[in-house]
């Protein structure tokens, strides 16, 4: 898969926004300025990484993220946090298997400032649902680093954890571990654009599965 620098930027964004948006569909999305600007933050985060125009990104984002918070004032410390988190692993040169581990990290706050705007609120259940949906992303990037027993049954654990908690259905749990096992790098060379993909299909899959039982 091309792993170019706006295919990397386009997925990144998709990978933040698009399993929030899905997820509040059926219920009616409320669009407002906040809404747009949070979105607009997401897509700054993205860009941020693909390491070019850093700066300019970084200020899109504290402008877009300040807009975002002025309806939900203590999301600004996240929001920022996030900023500034963006600012530090996107100027290092960081290994492709660490890369895309903080940046997995920063995607699971930036969701959930996403899904806070479209619910007003959140839940335990939900911070739990994006960590189960998140975490197998950072066992498939180490995979070629762990023995392989250790590598599926890690995916086979967050799986199950997500089915016996009530977020996964049985065929969210189980797209969960096969495709992260086929994305993984025993199996394919490192990709970030690759692994953004693999979280977006499975975002689309868990959703899918939701409406239909």
């Amino acid at each position: 898969m091309p792993n170019s620098k706006p295919v990397k930027v386009a997925l990144s964004w998709l990978q933040i926004v698009l399993l929030p948006m899905l997820y509040m569909w059926s219920a009616g999305i409320q669009w407002s300025v906040g809404l747009v600007a949070t979105l607009l933050f997401a897509l700054s985060l993205a860009g941020a990484r693909s390491g070019e125009n850093l700066n300019w990104w970084l200020i899109a984002a504290t402008v877009f993220g300040v807009v975002a918070a002025s309806v939900q004032w203590w999301l600004l410390p996240v929001i920022l946090a996030q900023v500034v988190y963006g600012a530090l692993i996107n100027s290092q040169k960081l290994s492709q298997p660490l890369e895309i581990t903080l940046w997995t990290i920063s995607v699971f706050f930036a969701q959930m400032v996403v899904l806070y705007q479209l619910m007003h609120g959140t839940t335990w259940q939900l911070l739990l649902l994006l960590a189960v949906l998140l975490l197998p992303q950072i066992v498939s990037v180490w995979a070629d680093r762990l023995p392989l027993w250790l590598g599926l049954l890690l995916l086979v654990v967050i799986a199950v954890v997500g089915y016996f908690s009530g977020q996964l259905t049985l065929i969210a749990a189980g797209a969960l571990v096969v495709i992260n096992a086929a994305t993984s790098t025993r199996v394919v060379k490192i990709n970030a654009s690759l692994q953004a993909l693999a979280s977006v299909l499975i975002g689309v899959i868990f959703i899918l599965s939701r409406l239909h039982g």
